[in-house]
C-alpha cells in the first residue's frame, strides 16, 4: 500500500463505497460512508461498521467493498450524513459522483476476488474524485465489544483482503488544521442519532458543545470554500438534535 501512504496499525478516515442489488426495483443501490479503516499486517485492512449500518448490511451480504481515497472534505459530510432531513432540506450523496472502473483495469480482477456480488452488478463502482482506491472482499471477519460513551456496542470487525488497487492521480494536498477540525465535526454528528437513541441527555449535550467549539476554532483559522459548505451542512444536522 505505499502508493497511498499507508503504515501499519494506523487509522484512516476513507469514503467506503458498498452495493446491493434491489430486486424490487431491479436496480443497483450504490451507498458510500464515511469509514475509518487500520491498515495491518499481510496487507490486510480492518473496518468496523455499526450494526445495522448499510454498509455493515452490504458487507454482511456480498463481502465486497471499495475503499476511496478523497481528499475533498465536504465529501465525507455528505456520506456520513446522507439520507437525513434536516429544517433546510434532506442530506443526500448524489448519484453524480460515482464513476465506474474500466473494463480493461476490471478484468485485471479475478471473479473469486470479488466476494458474492450478485450476478446483475457488472460494473465496479468508485467515486469521481477519488485520486485512489482499492477493492477489496473480505477475508475473515470476527466479533469484538467496544465500550465507550454510548455503552456497550458490538461490532463485527470484517477483516479486507485487497483485490485490486489504482492511483488515478498523485494527491500531495494535506488537510490543514480547519480541515481536520471538520473532520471531526463530521464523525461527531454521526454520534449524536446513538446518544439520543441510548436516553443519555449529558453525552449528546457533551456532543454539541465540542462541535460548537471545533466550529469557533474553525473560524478563529480560516475556512476555504470546502469548508465552509461543511460547516453549513453540519449546522443543518446538529439543528436537529438541539433543544430535544
Amino acid at each position: 500500500m505505499k502508493n497511498f501512504g499507508m503504515k501499519k496499525d494506523y487509522l484512516y478516515e476513507i469514503l467506503a463505497t458498498t452495493i446491493n442489488w434491489d430486486c424490487v426495483s431491479r436496480k443497483v443501490i450504490y451507498n458510500t460512508s464515511c469509514m475509518g479503516v487500520r491498515y495491518l499486517k499481510k496487507e490486510l485492512i480492518s473496518i468496523k461498521p455499526y450494526p445495522e449500518t448499510q454498509t455493515y448490511i452490504n458487507l454482511k451480504e456480498n463481502e465486497f467493498i471499495v475503499l476511496n481515497f478523497v481528499d475533498n472534505i465536504y465529501l465525507y459530510a455528505l456520506a456520513a450524513l446522507k439520507n437525513t432531513k434536516t429544517p433546510s432540506g434532506s442530506i443526500e450523496f448524489p448519484i453524480e459522483e460515482y464513476s465506474f472502473l474500466e473494463r480493461k483495469f476490471q478484468q485485471e480482477i479475478k471473479p473469486q476476488n470479488l466476494g458474492h456480488i450478485p450476478q446483475p452488478i457488472s460494473k465496479i463502482p468508485h467515486l469521481k474524485q477519488a485520486w485512489g482506491i482499492i477493492v477489496c472482499k473480505v477475508n475473515k471477519k470476527r466479533y469484538i465489544l467496544k465500550k465507550d460513551g454510548l455503552g456497550d456496542v458490538e461490532l463485527t470487525e470484517f477483516i479486507l483482503e485487497p483485490a485490486y488497487s489504482k492511483t488515478f492521480r498523485s494527491s500531495y494536498h494535506l488537510f490543514n488544521r480547519s480541515e481536520n477540525l471538520a473532520l471531526e465535526m463530521i464523525i461527531i454528528s454521526t454520534r449524536l442519532r446513538l446518544a439520543v437513541e441510548s436516553g443519555n441527555k449529558k453525552l449528546l449535550n457533551s456532543f454539541l458543545n465540542r462541535i460548537d467549539d471545533y466550529r469557533m476554532m474553525i473560524h478563529r483559522f480560516g475556512k476555504n470554500e470546502e469548508v465552509e459548505k461543511v460547516l453549513k451542512i453540519v449546522e443543518n444536522y446538529c439543528n436537529k438534535f438541539r433543544n430535544l
